[in-house]
């Protein structure tokens, strides 16, 4: 028998048939025995609808339930992620009941890297020891306290603006979306973004990319949105400075390693206008070729609803007709920076 271990179930005993799997003592009453076992014992941690990546697939067979794909995986010492088709009409090519057995050579026993929708007919798991698992709990744990201290350091800093967009969802108010931005660092980049979410730049004048048009994001949709990568929206229209402006240098050499992270939008070096990614993690081949201006420091819960609206769609990636709508755009905060524009 094998212990499974469900998230929304606590914990559960599976009986599997004719797979050589290891076994959970139940009875014996020494403590270094058990902790013994406890500390060397690989459990499965499932998650349903959710495809975990691996980069190597080690085997693909066709079980009776998800249950006995976690024990195969168990049973195999190479495999650490497994993937069952719970889906009863299948998955794209793939049989009910078809488990793959992978090796991801980089696992977050806290949050594998992979791909969680409903519409996906995959459940997912991985398999490791207790106490790893603990460990990655733990850890992320902590992660995720430092990285709520270092936003609301963030927000506080009264040297930077503050800036927000309101966002609805298909006519339904999702929240607002706060950012502070880096004019220190991407003077051009930040001030051309702050200007847009305030609009006091006014009309696009005649002749100019997007004429008649207003320089705010009120009203722009999100109009690229791809599932775990970014959230892209801007306007067709030149930039607050009129035209194309130049990659500021100081962004360039930020690294796009974290969620929430503002980014230009751009068709090549030196040609911002008036569009940005909003990074949903770390995304190192971006590195070099777009501005890093600002980051989102409090509604991190809007960015992920707009993401979540590529989940299951084509190339797990949705477009302006999902709905989301920034109907609002403004200004908390100005800062004290003074950008230099010419830097």
């Amino acid at each position: 028998m094998i212990w499974s271990l469900y998230s929304s179930r606590g914990l559960r005993e599976s009986a599997i048939k004719d797979l050589p799997v290891q076994t959970v003592v139940e009875d014996t009453t020494d403590p270094q025995t058990r902790a013994a076992l406890s500390a060397s014992t690989r459990l499965c941690f499932p998650e349903a609808n959710a495809d975990y990546y691996g980069e190597e697939a080690l085997q693909s067979q066709v079980v009776e339930s998800m249950d006995a794909c976690c024990a195969a995986c168990v049973a195999l010492p190479a495999c650490n992620v497994y993937v069952y088709c719970h889906s009863a009409a299948g998955c794209g090519d793939q049989l009910t009941g078809t488990c793959w057995l992978k090796h991801a050579r980089t696992l977050d026993l806290a949050r594998p890297a992979g791909s969680r929708s409903e519409a996906l007919g995959w459940s997912s798991g991985a398999v490791a020891t207790a106490v790893d698992r603990a460990a990655a709990l733990l850890a992320a744990k902590q992660a995720q306290e430092t990285e709520a201290a270092r936003l609301a350091a963030l927000r506080a800093n009264a040297s930077l603006p503050l800036v927000f967009l309101d966002v609805a969802i298909k006519g339904t108010p999702q929240g607002r979306i706060e950012a502070v931005l880096f004019p220190d660092v991407s003077p051009r980049s930040a001030e051309n973004f702050r200007q847009l979410c305030t609009g006091e730049k006014g009309t696009v004048p005649e002749g100019r990319e997007g004429a008649g048009m207003a320089y705010h994001f009120k009203g722009a949709s999100f109009y690229r949105i791809i599932d775990a990568f970014i959230d892209q929206s801007g306007i067709n229209t030149e930039s607050v400075f009129g035209g194309q402006f130049r990659d500021d240098a100081g962004g360039l050499a930020l690294h796009h390693t974290r969620k929430g992270l503002l980014s230009m939008a751009n068709m090549g070096p030196n040609t911002n206008t008036a569009h940005f990614s909003i990074m949903m993690g770390p995304a190192p081949h971006l590195d070099g070729s777009y501005t890093i201006f600002g980051q989102v420091v409090a509604g991190l819960e809007v960015v992920d609803a707009i993401n979540a609206l590529s989940k299951g769609q084509p190339e797990n990636t949705a477009g302006p007709d999902a709905g989301a709508v920034i109907v609002d755009a403004g200004e908390l905060r100005h800062g004290t920076i003074v950008p230099n524009l010419e830097a």
